[in-house]
């Protein structure tokens, strides 16, 4: 039997997130179900695939694969584009047996989107389920669904950490692509933060043995492990952790790198020592506020004082300390949020900090007493915050977020540059689609195309003979919409006259669509053009009339498009500032890209190239780092 464990990755325009695609959960019940006598063949996508791909894609290669079983892992960031593609596969092989499991299990959309479509649907861990379901499909290939779901619900017991297999240790899985561990300590949490899920899926605390820990860190040493990402919710809570972390220091002959989640308010001199010698070299902790009325209606308490104090204890040693916010917690007002922003510039504590949107999450607290604490919120994932008693509505926490953003000098909401490079033959994925200029054929794109393409592609469109190609791009991003709204597209106009700026204006909201789950999570941007579903830009030569194309800029972002070495040299120019598109089939030589290492000195990403190995070489010359598992990218010119 061929079991299919699916875990579609976060997503953003700039596949930022390409290092941590790491099916964890599906490792630990394939590990489990191998141990157990469930003598199956454990499947899991090429992370070329489900980083980069679009959803057709994906299914694609799920069809080639032919499982019969899938196992899909669901989180608020993926729970919409697995329901679309399990619906696809069940269309095209209508006797695969479809199981889920995840967070997304616990709420009502989940139920919803996915409920009528999945054998069973379960919440809690899943290694035990899986293996009791998975016996009896061996058993019976036919067998119902009502049997299926009454061995799942029968089987909500907790299991013994002791007994669990290490899905690294089998051989199931390895680290992750950008070559970390992720191993947990412990399984639970013994706060109750009220927006908080993952301490009330458990109801007790479970240690994994020191051995658990000793044979992980081994084993990371071994394969030349990047860094050990200890994934438990507050580390400091482990017992014995003095000793603890002696032992790992002990363990980590090679000092690969360690990051964890942890309160601070707790270090003193001696945990800051032992943290830096164990080999950590960084620690995420939840500020979230510096109200007190907010924290003790959440669940929370913060000696503010104590903070700061174990923070920078951290941080003499080395050992950076990223620090988390929250943004429209019940009662929480913009100047309250504003002073817990101010607390941590005034601390020295701003140079990384993340400031979360409240997200109302399924099965937890904050759902439950939502209304009674005046919480507004989505529906459907992310469950983002859209008002709150405390006299915040959506204008007023952009307007909050925007401050936030000047006083910790921080881009909460990056831009993400379109990704032209390609590679001529043997290409994997899609990522650039030419449109021809006069012609005007019905958008749309042959299936072999669809199967194919790029997740975030760039849509190239040309001024032609028959003008500016504004009715075209409408046409295609409708159609876009239509067919395969879960991809981000770059819609990228090549002008190199000057034209009426509202033409463009008035094309603009024909490229959003507020129903995706990108518009729903960046909602709360300051930007109005950052909020958008897709992400327009304008390619230009941009000869003359620099005001003129400064002006566009201040709409729509300009890419400036040069063919040839030399563009560097003019002085006082006003549009130096603007990214380049170096567009060339011929390789850069090294001398000259170290030239311009100087020009774009910060802003590395912003020099394109159309051929992936002067991206290569740009990347060499200046440290820039790219994605270790990225596909090969192709493109293509409509006939």
């Amino acid at each position: 039997m061929k079991v299919l464990y699916l875990q579609l990755p976060v997503l953003d325009f700039g596949y930022d997130y390409w290092g941590a695609d790491h099916p964890l959960a599906g490792g630990y019940m394939a590990a489990y179900c191998l141990t157990h006598g469930m003598d199956h063949e454990p499947l899991f996508l090429p992370q070329k695939i489900t980083s980069f791909a679009s959803t057709l894609a994906i299914l694609d290669e799920i069809l080639r694969l032919d499982p019969d079983v899938v196992v899909a892992t669901l989180y608020l960031w993926n729970i919409e584009r697995t329901a679309r593609l399990l619906h696809l596969l069940k269309q095209e092989r209508p006797k695969v047996r479809l199981l889920g499991g995840g967070p997304e299990a616990a709420g009502r959309f989940g139920r919803r989107a996915l409920g009528g479509l999945l054998d069973i649907l379960w919440k809690g861990e899943g290694e035990v389920v899986l293996a009791k379901v998975l016996a009896e499909l061996m058993d019976d290939p036919e067998v119902g669904v009502m049997k299926l779901r009454s061995i799942a619900s029968s089987s909500d017991g907790l299991l013994s950490l002791h007994e669990l297999p290490s899905p690294y240790l089998e051989g199931v899985i390895g680290l992750a692509p950008d070559r970390s561990l992720w191993v947990e300590s412990m399984r639970g949490c013994p706060f109750r933060c009220a927006y908080c899920y993952y301490g009330k899926s458990f109801s007790k605390v479970r240690w994994f043995p020191k051995e658990w820990i000793e044979r992980h860190v081994l084993w990371a040493n071994e394969k030349g492990a990047q860094e050990i990402y200890f994934l438990d919710p507050s580390f400091q809570v482990l017992p014995s952790l003095e000793e603890r972390l002696k032992e790992i220091a002990r363990w980590n002959r090679k000092r690969v790198r360690l990051h964890t989640e942890a309160r601070v308010e707790m270090v003193d001199s001696r945990l800051a020592d032992l943290f830096r010698e164990a080999g950590f070299s960084s620690i995420e902790t939840g500020l979230q506020s510096t109200n007190n009325e907010v924290l003790k209606k959440i669940g929370r308490s913060c000696d503010t004082a104590s903070f700061a104090r174990g923070a920078h204890l951290l941080l003499e040693r080395g050992v950076d300390v990223e620090i988390d916010i929250i943004l429209g917690l019940p009662g929480d007002t913009p100047e309250s949020f504003l002073a817990t922003v101010e607390f941590l510039v005034g601390e020295g504590l701003s140079t990384k900090v993340n400031v979360f949107p409240l997200l109302v999450l399924p099965g937890t607290r904050l759902e439950e007493r939502a209304k009674k604490w005046g919480v507004n919120y989505t529906k459907v994932p992310p469950y983002q915050v859209e008002a709150t008693e405390g006299g915040m509505d959506i204008e007023a926490m952009r307007a909050a977020m925007e401050e936030a953003e000047k006083r910790l000098h921080l881009g909460l909401y990056p831009l993400h540059l379109p990704e032209f490079a390609s590679q001529g033959e043997g290409w994997d994925l899609i990522g650039v689609v030419e449109i021809p200029p006069d012609e005007t054929p019905e958008p749309g794109l042959p299936e072999q195309v669809l199967r194919r393409l790029a997740q975030c592609p760039v849509f190239l469109f040309r001024e032609g003979k028959k003008g500016l190609p504004w009715e075209k791009v409408i046409h295609w991003a409708l159609w876009q919409r239509a067919n395969i709204p879960d991809i981000l597209p770059f819609w990228v106009l090549e002008l190199n006259s000057p034209f009426p700026q509202e033409e463009l204006i008035q094309v603009l909201p024909a490229l959003h669509d507020p129903s995706t789950y990108q518009a729903r999570l960046w909602n709360l941007c300051p930007d109005p053009y950052l909020r958008m579903s897709s992400r327009p830009f304008v390619l230009s030569t941009c000869k003359g009339q620099e005001e003129f194309w400064m002006d566009i800029n201040s709409t729509v972002p300009v890419i400036r498009l040069v063919r040839e070495p030399g563009f560097w040299s003019r002085e006082r120019d006003p549009l130096r500032n603007f990214p380049v598109l170096w567009e060339t089939d011929s390789l850069i030589r090294p001398i000259l890209l170290r030239e311009l290492r100087g020009l774009f000195q910060g802003r590395e990403e912003e020099l394109l190239f159309t051929r992936w190995e002067n991206t290569v070489s740009w990347a060499m010359v200046t440290g820039m780092e790219l994605p270790l598992t990225r596909p090969r990218f192709g493109r293509i010119r409509l006939p």
